[in-house]
């Protein structure tokens, strides 16, 4: 099983504040979107798990910054 993922992404200006840095929002917001491509990068999808009978949710977060991206 793959350890990491990464993939590129753009950032728009809704997701940044007026200094340019992401949101606490969109840091979650992606996280959860890089989530789901790893999960179906490993046939772990939510429609994988589904057909199983199963599914994988996010139930709590927390998160703890020094610097947000710009």
């Amino acid at each position: 099983m793959e350890n990491s993922y990464t993939y590129d992404t753009q950032v728009f200006s809704v997701d940044a504040d007026i200094n340019g840095r992401w949101s606490p929002y969109t840091v979650f917001a992606r996280m959860q979107d890089l989530a789901d491509l790893h999960a179906t990068r490993l046939k772990l999808s939510r429609l994988d798990l589904i057909e199983k009978g199963v599914v994988w949710i996010i139930a709590r977060a927390n998160l703890q910054m020094n610097r947000y991206p710009t």
